[in-house]
């Protein structure tokens, strides 16, 4: 039997529709230094792509040629096109579609392509591949009151009171700012009085020149509103006791509920929260997978609070779990076996948002368990860390509270309040921001 037949491919580049100026001038600086252009095709539920090229460019092209073959053993093919442009190891700028491609001709079905044809007198299919910038730099959606992208705002970026860059909105609803150095900056949207910013700001800290960060706002004609899930798993769902709490100390905030059985939740369904509060009610198996995706949660600017027990679920709880899996990386504090059941009281405290009027909190279960790491605001009466915190290059805020949540002893309560308010008012992640590939 004939084996499969070879199609050739040629690739078209082009900049994806609706984007700022700002990222298209960022695109066309990259081409500038752009040395290296990395191809990858896989096929719908495949492990891997079976094909992944690289090619070395030259900088400054006007065009570059770069070709390959996808084998037609059918009528028709569908595979999923990834571009990843850098210089050496930093990306610049990708692309993703999803094509079908049949005999001499490609349909593509990715929402943002903008051309599907063959036309190569060479007999190969030409696919176009719609750029978006993902290098180094700010980039962040920016919602109207009714959710849209919110086109035409300026956003400026500001060196301490110095305002440093101002940046526009494009159809999209999102900026960017790129050339940034690894200091703090703020972030702020200009509104025009009937709307109000939501966060007001974003502090920004990129760790180095290469850094990429994001930081998305959402415009509200009214006061700001946080949207906070509840996530939890194990043995007991206490959702509902959780949230009671919560709610009744947090009013401008709406909770969500989610106990997982099997799969994690979706980024895509995260990233509609602006702090999403885990802990568990007994270990499970699936942490790994909730970690990993709590941690792309948080790249894409989410804001997280931790509590018991999810320290008895890690890797280094002594306990042989597989641990969180990514999140674990950027937890607060690290786990020295599981919580404690026996009594206990509060220590010392710093004078922070999460422990503003918390005096005295006693427990006779279900905390510490933990060590120190990130910045710690209150302790047990032993010195164990009881509420702590780190922040994201993006000013994302992780919160660890090593007690359970819910519990209403003395300010215990008040505690966990002040922790979600905290959080939760950073701002939510991005929603919609291209980030980039691998």
């Amino acid at each position: 039997m004939p084996g499969p037949t070879a199609v050739p491919i040629q690739f078209a580049l082009e900049n994806a529709a609706n984007i700022s100026v700002d990222e298209e001038t960022a695109i066309n600086n990259a081409f500038d230094v752009l040395n290296q252009l990395r191809i990858s095709v896989t096929r719908p539920g495949a492990a891997g792509p079976f094909i992944d090229t690289i090619t070395s460019v030259d900088p400054g092209q006007d065009s570059y040629e770069v070709e390959i073959s996808v084998p037609l053993e059918e009528t028709s093919v569908e595979v999923q096109v990834e571009l990843i442009g850098s210089v050496g190891s930093i990306e610049l700028f990708s692309a993703v579609v999803e094509v079908t491609i049949r005999g001499t001709s490609a349909d593509t079905t990715s929402a943002d392509s903008t051309a599907t044809d063959s036309g190569s007198t060479s007999g190969a299919v030409v696919i176009t591949l719609p750029i978006r910038y993902t290098g180094p730099g700010l980039r962040g959606l920016v919602l109207d009151p009714d959710g849209a992208p919110a086109q035409g705002l300026e956003v400026d970026l500001f060196k301490g009171e110095e305002l440093f860059s101002t940046a526009m909105t494009g159809v999209n609803g999102e900026y960017l700012f790129t050339n940034l150095e690894p200091i703090a900056y703020v972030v702020r949207v200009r509104t025009d009085g009937s709307t109000v910013s939501c966060p007001p700001e974003r502090d920004i800290a990129p760790v180095s020149e290469l850094s990429r960060v994001v930081g998305g706002f959402k415009l509200s004609r009214t006061d700001c509103r946080l949207n906070v899930l509840v996530l939890s798993g194990g043995d007991v769902d206490n959702n509902g006791s959780v949230i009671g709490v919560l709610a009744g100390s947090i009013p401008e905030a709406s909770f969500s509920s989610q106990f997982v059985v099997v799969s994690p939740p979706s980024l895509s369904s995260l990233l509609q929260y602006d702090a999403v509060l885990l802990y568990e009610n007994g270990t499970y198996e699936h942490a790994n997978q909730v970690g990993d995706r709590i941690a792309q949660y948080i790249a894409a600017g989410g804001n997280v609070i931790i509590g018991s027990f999810y320290w008895q679920n890690h890797s280094d709880s002594g306990f042989g779990h597989t641990g969180w899996g990514s999140l674990e990386g950027l937890d607060v504090f690290s786990s020295t076996g599981g919580a404690v059941y026996g009594p206990a009281s509060l220590g010392s405290v710093t004078p922070h948002p999460i422990t503003e009027g918390v005096s005295e909190i006693t427990v006779d279960r279900w905390w510490g368990g933990v060590s120190g790491g990130g910045t710690v605001v209150a302790s047990w009466a032993d010195g164990t860390p009881l509420a702590g915190f780190a922040i994201g290059s993006g000013g994302q805020r992780i919160v660890a509270i090593s007690s359970f949540p819910g519990a209403t002893s003395g300010d215990l309560s008040r505690l966990w309040a002040n922790a979600v308010r905290w959080a939760a008012g950073a701002g939510g992640p991005t929603r919609a921001a291209h980030l980039g590939g691998g």
